[in-house]
């Protein structure tokens, strides 16, 4: 009895542990992010929004029902406030950026939330739900999640957007077409695959599944990626504003590996840096699809007192005189 509660008290002090970490390493990362000229606004309406719904529902019902429905809720707020806060005319590069990243939260979340309203729960927040402090982790870890993924949107919204529209854009825009459409495909097959209780703890093989491990993650990349490629000179600005800030010996190295990778004092979206990460994403999604599964090599099983056994042995040595 005595062992199985020290056992029982370890476990808790674990998960203590592991909830400081969580938040502690979250909301370190997102004061970094609010010392970005603009950014703390941001970051305290992403923290607040998610210990809202932690407070309010997730804690006193110990549930993830709205976990994934309110990081979408956040994912809006945080584009909505950076569309409407600043008293300027947004040009169509950052409506439609906008836009685009309206769509993609919609969709996912909406996804997420079919998901969960189907199972009931999600087994991967078990172990996180038995330490009020290890579960808040898990939303702050989201308002970081947030706040990282609308940066980019946030920076190119807060300033004044002097690029034309280019070649950068319209390939950019295609490739998120096509990355959106492999995400979605690939989740309704898994969403399909799993409704059928028997594949409840399986992994699905079939479809994009077949010819990629994670396909809705290789899909999230590319939108990620694509959406925020043309957004250069707002990315340039993080980091100068890093190089500002930060009190660090090393970000004299950290600037030059910058300059050898061409992402700082890029005058403009369309860089040939920009291009290139492009067609790099291009051909990934390219491979994905065209992918062909092989035909697994027949074996031909043979018993070892066969000849053809011994078809391909060499022949044995001759016997020694003695």
């Amino acid at each position: 009895m005595t062992e199985s509660a020290g056992t029982s008290e370890r476990g808790v002090l674990k998960d203590y542990v592991r909830g400081l970490i969580s938040n502690g390493v979250a909301l370190g990362l997102l004061y970094a992010i609010s010392c970005i000229p603009g950014m703390r606004q941001y970051v305290c309406l992403s923290l607040a929004l998610q210990w809202g719904v932690f407070i309010v529902h997730a804690l006193p019902n110990t549930s993830e029902k709205f976990y994934d429905l309110s990081g979408s809720a956040t994912h809006f707020s945080l584009v909505a406030v950076s569309l409407c806060s600043a008293a300027r005319v947004h040009t169509p590069r950052q409506l439609l950026i906008a836009i685009l990243s309206i769509v993609w939260m919609t969709r996912l979340g909406t996804f997420l939330f079919l998901r969960i309203s189907r199972d009931g729960k999600d087994e991967r927040f078990d172990s996180l739900k038995r330490v009020w402090l290890s579960w808040l982790g898990a939303w702050t870890i989201q308002a970081l999640w947030v706040t990282l993924i609308q940066l980019p949107v946030v920076l190119v919204n807060d300033r004044d957007d002097v690029a034309p529209l280019g070649l950068t854009d319209a390939l950019a825009l295609a490739l998120w077409v096509a990355g959106f459409l492999l995400e979605t495909l690939a989740d309704v097959q898994k969403f399909v695959f799993r409704a059928d209780a028997a594949n409840r703890h399986r992994y699905i093989t079939s479809g994009l599944w077949r010819l990629c491990r994670h396909p809705n993650y290789c899909g999230e990349i590319a939108i990620c990626v694509c959406q925020n490629a043309p957004q250069r000179p707002g990315i340039n600005d993080v980091l100068d504003s890093l190089q500002r800030n930060t009190v660090c010996t090393g970000t004299q190295c950290f600037e030059t590996e910058a300059d050898a990778f061409g992402l700082t004092a890029v005058p403009s979206a369309n860089q040939p840096n920009a291009m290139f990460f492009m067609m790099m994403m291009f051909m990934m999604l390219v491979a994905v699809m065209m992918k062909l599964k092989k035909p697994a090599p027949t074996i031909t099983e043979t018993k070892p007192g066969s000849s053809s056994s011994h078809a391909n042995q060499p022949p044995p040595p001759p016997p020694t005189v003695s």
